[in-house]
């Protein structure tokens, strides 16, 4: 992610704002982190907040300590469902933007509620 230095100078800051030093942020990259890791409880706190959240697994801590599974690796590119609107639950939305605010993020419109 392009944000991860300025992610780690916003938590310097703040734990230097608390009085929280000495302090050392460790960036690591392995294992990879994936929205799958994201508990049912936080994807609630972001559609509240206005953000559809990703879909898949639901991130639940049975998820998160089953056993691997082999998974299948795809080569072509699949096609995504759109995602539902974080404030009506409509799947009728459309991709304005491949990338939004961060290169990771797409720009979503509702065609019901707008």
């Amino acid at each position: 992610c392009p944000a991860m230095s300025q992610i780690a100078e916003d938590i310097g800051r703040a734990l230097e704002a608390a009085q929280l030093t000495p302090y050392r942020v460790a960036t690591v990259l392995a294992p990879a982190w994936t929205t799958d890791w994201i508990t049912a409880e936080a994807r609630e706190k972001l559609r509240v907040y206005g953000i559809a959240p990703p879909t898949g697994n639901c991130g639940s801590a049975a998820h998160a300590s089953a056993a691997p599974q082999e998974k299948v690796l795809r080569f072509v590119p699949r096609a995504l469902p759109a995602p539902a609107c974080p404030r009506c639950g409509s799947a009728h939305t459309e991709r304005l933007a491949q990338f939004g605010s961060t290169a990771c993020k797409a720009l979503y419109r509702c065609l019901d509620c707008r």
